[in-house]
């Protein structure tokens, strides 16, 4: 097995870490788990209160920068809401030799989709085992699990900070539009992650709704613990 750093997003909710340490317990994997906490400070520094979509964009480059600060090669980032590959430990030696093989900055193994590629806005790029890769636009939305490059990492510690937010104003500073939506990218089918669908971060219905469609959909109990 690749000694392949994980870190798991978890804003202090130890009913969320519980359930993730068993899962991965599952695969015989061992996560980091990391909350960016220091929010005040940062509030305090650019006279702003972050709202909930800035907190989790900050926990994101939080683990990127402990990944890269890591020195290794690879590493996967992940929400702690999500159902995991039966046999992940084993589902992730095929990524690592895929993404070296072919030299992409990050590749998507969980996020959100209401639907069973293929699909109109998604190409079929290659394929290997049992998993195809595709492409995407801009409209794919999720963060649930990926595998980035260190080299890729240090792209978005350079060009993403905080500060970016602030000098961007008219521009999203969020995992969705950033951290997915830049480098050499792809998503493998079927996922690695599926999240439960259970979001709790904010009361927009619709989003409720098309949060449980994603996992009615993609969720299958045979593969995903």
């Amino acid at each position: 097995m690749n000694n392949i750093p994980i870190y798991i997003i978890n804003c202090n909710n130890e009913l969320r870490k519980k359930r993730m340490i068993d899962r991965f317990k599952h695969v015989n994997l061992i996560p980091t788990f990391n909350c960016f906490t220091n929010i005040s400070d940062i509030e305090s520094k650019f006279n702003t209160t972050l709202s909930i979509p800035d907190k989790c964009m900050l926990s994101h480059m939080d683990c990127i920068k402990k990944f890269y600060e890591s020195n290794k090669p690879l590493g996967i980032i992940c929400e702690d809401d999500i159902h995991i590959h039966k046999t992940l430990d084993k589902e992730i030696e095929k990524m690592v030799g895929f993404i070296n093989k072919n030299q992409y900055d990050i590749l998507l193994l969980g996020y959100l989709l209401n639907y069973k590629p293929p699909y109109h806005c998604h190409n079929l790029l290659t394929s290997f085992d049992n998993y195809k890769v595709y492409d995407f636009n801009n409209q794919l939305w999720g963060t649930q699990m990926y595998m980035l490059t260190r080299k890729y990492a240090k792209y978005l510690l350079d060009n993403f900070p905080i500060q970016w937010k602030f000098e961007n104003i008219n521009s999203p500073w969020a995992a969705d539009w950033i951290i997915t939506k830049n480098g050499k990218r792809a998503m493998i089918y079927p996922m690695l992650a599926v999240e439960e669908g259970d979001r709790i971060c904010d009361n927009d219905s619709g989003q409720k709704r098309y949060h449980r469609e994603c996992n009615k959909i993609q969720y299958n109990s045979k593969i995903y613990i």
